[in-house]
């Protein structure tokens, strides 16, 4: 199994253990709408916090799960890659699916560990007395876009020709 599979199977136990540990504690109504002050403006019930919460992680767990079979039977004039004629030839296909499987697996870990930090965020200020978000929350939403980008990059250079 490779590393990027590996970590997202444990970042997702990582998750519903932070579930099973904080649903007892959390209130019944949360604040989960926070403004740029970090001060509540929504709240919900923590069962329709949970499910969104989930159903955020859900969709991409999916995809993670059955985007690679999807696209091992697309038609190649459906993908889009750079340079595929280079890249989908017989000889080179299964190494070009194998690579971006394994970015789909870093990108997925990185939307868990974005959603277990969140999730943590949310948990923190409602467990609270003054029920504000942290300040750190900008912070985790860039780095979660250097990321990303920085995975896109690495990505569109992988799949450069060779000279």
């Amino acid at each position: 199994m490779r590393i990027g599979r590996t970590i997202a199977f444990i970042l997702v136990g990582v998750y519903i253990t932070q579930i099973i540990f904080y649903y007892p504690q959390l209130p019944e109504y949360m604040a989960t709408n926070f403004g740029g002050s970090g001060n509540p403006q929504a709240w919900t019930s923590k069962n329709l916090f949970l499910i969104i919460n989930t159903s955020i992680l859900l969709i991409p767990f999916l995809i993670f799960l059955f985007l690679p079979t999807i696209l091992r039977k697309t038609p190649d004039r459906l993908l889009n890659i750079p340079n595929k004629e280079y890249w989908l030839t017989e000889e080179r296909r299964e190494e070009t699916f194998k690579r971006t499987e394994n970015y789909f697996e870093w990108i997925f870990v990185g939307i868990i560990a974005f959603t277990i930090i969140i999730f943590q965020m949310v948990v923190n200020a409602n467990l609270s007395e003054d029920k504000n978000l942290s300040g750190y929350f900008g912070i985790v939403l860039i780095g979660f876009f250097i990321y990303i980008i920085v995975l896109v990059v690495k990505l569109i250079l992988t799949f450069r020709k060779p000279s």
